[in-house]
């Protein structure tokens, strides 16, 4: 049985079935990679508070959160392009 919103012209197909799992999977992916680039700022500040930052602590820390950046970002345009789809195009 189809939800009352997905009737009609937006009738449920294998495709749209698979979408939402999808969008779980990369939501929780996101949760998780912003948590550890976050967790790995909060570890490298803590254990600065009085020491000067190495110039390849900084580096590295840097690439770990830009990668994070970069994925949540590619994740971001999924999760909206799917919610697009399903709702038969952008709401009006």
């Amino acid at each position: 049985m189809q939800p009352a919103g997905l009737k009609g012209a937006t009738a449920s197909t294998p495709a749209r079935r698979c979408s939402r799992p999808r969008t779980v999977v990369d939501l929780s992916a996101c949760r998780t990679v912003l948590s550890r680039a976050g967790g790995l700022v909060d570890e490298e500040h803590e254990r600065n508070l009085t020491a000067p930052q190495g110039t390849r602590d900084v580096t590295s820390l840097f690439a770990e959160t830009q990668t994070a950046k970069a994925f949540i970002g590619e994740a971001a345009v999924r999760i909206v392009d799917r919610a697009l789809a399903l709702s038969a195009g952008p709401a009006t």
